[in-house]
């Protein structure tokens, strides 16, 4: 990754995807006098290092999420026809006439201090109805290209290559073709989804164990890290490794015969976690080495979540997990909230913005009141989605009991009621 590219998320907007019908703005900026942010040195904006995302159960937290993973795919992905036909937007469902309207998007993001918003309005069947991108950076708003359907108006100090038109398709964005064929908007714009923006779902933090492990047979940086985390998560690992083993042949020949399976790798690799054993007067003995399956749900999603965690710590990047809590004691996801939350170990101010049903994380003082946002849904399917910030509150006030008690909305309703049989 290259370090000299600073990154920072700061704001996304959606309108008529999933359950959001109307237009609804999800933000990182903060207070100069919040707690957990960082400032943009050319500018006087103010970031915060995590955000918190509450709400019911189909209520819209993953859906917002959900937007962000399509506009990364999106953009990376849109010139790829075999990934679009599978990738479409899905407009609000719940209301006559909204299945023939756009699906809006829009991200604003920083590069090296420079400010960009960009945005996107596509129908369901993948055709782009409006494309804009605008730089930030100065007094006034530039715009570097604007899009309505096949009509591309373009700033000849970003690209001058008319050719570029001509090979955006009605269902291609223009900044991802553009990308492939101009190197410099590739690195230095584009780079900001492909290498700076994660979205991940907390219920597949486990499939990133191999990926923690072999990182960690690579760098012993990253290792020391992964070892010191899981030592102050009190999960007893001293250590791991990764035992690799050759795949039977009759394994391979039978794998062979499925066409849809292609052997790569003739190793089966399997990740062994080291414990310490200890005789009748509890003195170390030696080690002993624990399968996968010998572990918990939680030790197997905290290692294989490292992987992300400690790549973003260390390259100033964007996190997003849907449903970080998902096998983790909320003592656990505190921690994680803390790595980003910390100078020491995230010294190149990474963010992370999760979704959670974790309300004992709203009861810590430690965590600012900008930083916690809330989705609800009302009666007719229609999600809203807000910020605690936009409630009076006074300092060292119990936002988990008010939360709790309905003063914030966001919770399901639930009725307890039962006739007798």
């Amino acid at each position: 990754m290259k370090k000299n590219l600073n990154v920072a998320f700061i704001k996304f907007s959606v309108a008529n995807f999933g359950c959001f019908r109307e237009r609804v703005d999800f933000h990182m900026s903060t207070r100069k006098d919040a707690q957990n942010n960082f400032n943009l040195k050319k500018t006087e904006d103010y970031l915060l290092k995590s955000t918190i995302i509450y709400g019911p159960n189909a209520s819209g937290k993953s859906t917002l999420l959900r937007a962000m993973k399509f506009v990364d795919l999106k953009i990376r992905k849109s010139t790829n026809t075999e990934v679009t036909e599978k990738l479409k937007a899905s407009p609000f469902l719940m209301e006559e006439g909204f299945e023939k309207k756009p699906s809006f998007f829009e991200i604003i993001f920083s590069i090296n201090e420079k400010i960009y918003r960009y945005n996107f309005s596509i129908f369901a069947d993948n055709t782009i109805d409006k494309e804009n991108f605008f730089d930030l950076s100065g007094t006034t708003e530039k715009v570097l290209f604007s899009r309505e359907k096949q009509s591309i108006e373009v700033d000849s100090n970003f690209i001058n290559d008319e050719a570029l038109k001509d090979r955006t398709s009605k269902s291609y964005l223009f900044l991802s073709v553009v990308s492939q064929w101009n190197e410099e908007v590739d690195e230095k714009i584009v780079y900001f989804f492909k290498k700076g923006f994660s979205v991940i779902n907390g219920d597949s933090l486990a499939r990133h164990i191999p990926s923690t492990a072999e990182t960690a047979i690579k760098n012993n940086d990253f290792k020391e890290k992964v070892i010191d985390y899981l030592r102050r998560a009190d999960f007893c690992i001293t250590d791991f490794e990764i035992k690799k083993e050759k795949i039977p042949e009759e394994l391979k020949q039978l794998l062979k015969k499925n066409k849809s399976i292609e052997i790569s790798d003739p190793f089966i690799r399997t990740v062994l976690f080291s414990h310490l054993k200890y005789n009748k007067k509890k003195e170390v003995l030696n080690t002993v080495k624990l399968l996968p399956d010998d572990e918990s749900d939680g030790t197997l999603h905290f290692f294989g979540g490292l992987y992300p965690i400690i790549n973003a710590l260390t390259n100033g990047t964007i996190l997003i997990i849907d449903e970080l809590n998902k096998h983790l004691h909320p003592n656990l996801c505190k921690f994680i909230v803390n790595l980003f939350h910390s100078k020491e170990t995230n010294p190149y101010n990474a963010q992370l913005i999760f979704t959670t049903h974790d309300v004992t994380l709203l009861a810590e003082k430690d965590i600012d009141r900008d930083q916690f946002w809330f989705t609800q849904r009302d009666k007719y399917g229609v999600a809203s989605l807000f910020s605690l910030a936009e409630f009076k509150e006074r300092k060292g006030s119990d936002f988990q009991t008010r939360y709790l008690s309905g003063r914030y909305g966001a919770l399901p309703f639930i009725n307890n009621s039962f006739s007798e049989q």
